[in-house]
Order: C-alpha cells, then sequence, then structure tokens
C-alpha cells in the first residue's frame, strides 16, 4: 500500500524566509492558500491509497478531515524531518510499504504529478527525491520501505 504524506507546520512559524519581504499576517495567508492548492491537488489524485496530514494545527487538521484524510495529529513540533519519521514509522507498522512525502506548501503540484510519483515502482527498496527546481532543496521524496 502506498500513502501521500503531508506535513503541515504551524502558519505562525511559515515561510521564515520571506520575513523581510511579507508581514506575519502576509506569510500565513500565503502558507494556508499554498496548502489549499496542495489539498486541491491531492483530491484530484487518483494514485495514493491513502492520504495522511501529520500536524498539530487544528484547522489544517480539520480541513484535512472534512476531506476525508487520515490525520495524525503531533503532540509537539520539533521539525518537518522529525514529523515525517514519526509518521512514516506509524504507516510502516499500519502495513504500509511506500510513503510518499509532499510538502503541504508545494508550488504548482498538478494531480498528474502526484500520481506519476505514486506510481514509480521501487522495488524491494528505494527512494526517489524530486529535487526543487533550483536544485537546493527536496519537493517530494517517495520512501520504500516508509522507515
Amino acid at each position: 500500500m502506498k500513502a501521500l504524506l503531508i506535513p503541515f507546520k504551524n502558519p505562525v512559524h511559515a515561510k521564515s524566509r520571506l520575513a523581510g519581504l511579507l508581514q506575519a499576517d502576509e506569510r500565513r495567508r500565503l502558507s494556508w492558500a499554498m496548502f489549499e492548492d496542495v489539498s486541491r491537488a491531492v483530491c484530484a489524485a487518483t494514485g495514493p491509497d491513502r492520504v495522511v496530514l501529520v500536524s498539530s494545527f487544528e484547522p489544517a487538521i480539520e480541513r484535512a478531515r472534512r476531506l476525508g484524510w487520515e490525520v495524525m495529529v503531533e503532540q509537539s513540533q520539533e521539525s518537518e524531518s522529525a514529523s515525517i519519521d514519526w509518521a512514516s514509522r506509524l504507516l510502516a507498522e499500519c502495513g504500509f510499504d511506500t510513503v510518499v512525502r509532499l510538502p503541504a506548501d508545494i508550488p504548482l503540484v498538478e494531480p498528474q504529478d502526484i500520481d506519476e510519483l505514486i506510481s514509480i515502482n521501487l522495488g524491494s527498496q528505494g527512494a526517489v527525491l524530486v529535487p526543487s527546481r533550483d536544485g537546493t532543496g527536496t519537493n517530494a521524496i517517495s520512501r520504500m520501505p516508509p522507515d
């Protein structure tokens, strides 16, 4: 089984690199708008067996539940990597063999992008990293096994 895992941190702390350009409320609204864009793409994708949000931010949790996604509620948020690792371990324990991490703020993602990434067969173990356009970050990661 393949799960699409979406981490969402509290938007109060989001987009801090834009602090010189945007006020805190603008960064919060941008973060939420990007989450809504990703949500639309995810809802139109057909590949994931399950969509899972990992977050402690109540509005995102409520939105995910309305969309029919599973939610893993964090007690605290150390880092995105810690959130992903924790959720991936739990998904592996539930029988998922592949987890695809998709950031909640990935720009311009389309449903077919998600389906194409989910459809990659990694064999018995492996990983696929989708680099950011500028090559300085990772836009998505598929891992088999999840942990």
